[in-house]
């Protein structure tokens, strides 16, 4: 069975591309956060148990997040509402950017699966010079936040 991403994953070393996200009606764009460092965890669907228990764990871990300054953006194939209901069920208080319609960003790191139309389970730790510093991509949905909480506790 062959892949069927358009593009390819962006690897460690590689500058984040020029996209934005919508947070509502909010557009923001990656560019906007360079000087900072973050996670932007992309995962297959809201309201799936293997996001779910992803998302829990990045959120039992936001306050040692935020104390290494470390912002976290969470992006599926959903549109605003369905990220913001699943936020909102899951007790999250970091962002939740939709991908839908357009998935651009998706598409430019590389995670966005057209046969499908869902992203597959990504997460990248970018640095504040706004390059990828990590990625986690073959763990377990549950071990993502401890295994970026370990890099960037590591790498401070």
């Amino acid at each position: 069975m062959g892949d069927s991403f358009m593009e390819e994953l962006l690897e460690k070393g590689s500058a984040i591309p020029d996209v934005s996200f919508r947070q509502g009606r909010e557009e923001i764009h990656l560019k906007d956060l360079l000087g900072k460092r973050f996670i932007l965890a992309f995962y297959p669907a809201a309201f799936t148990g293997g996001w779910e228990r992803e998302i829990v764990g990045f959120q039992q871990n936001y306050s040692s997040f935020k104390e290494q300054d470390v912002e976290i953006i969470a992006s599926s194939a959903d549109l605003y509402f369905a990220q913001k209901a699943f936020g909102e069920h899951c007790g999250v208080e970091f962002q939740m950017g939709a991908g839908a319609p357009a998935h651009q960003m998706a598409k430019a790191f590389g995670v966005y699966d057209e046969r499908r139309g869902s992203y597959k389970r990504v997460t990248f730790i970018i640095g504040s010079d706004g390059h990828i510093q990590h990625l986690i991509d073959e763990s377990p949905p549950e071990d993502h936040s401890r295994e970026a909480l370990e890099f960037i506790q590591g790498n401070s």
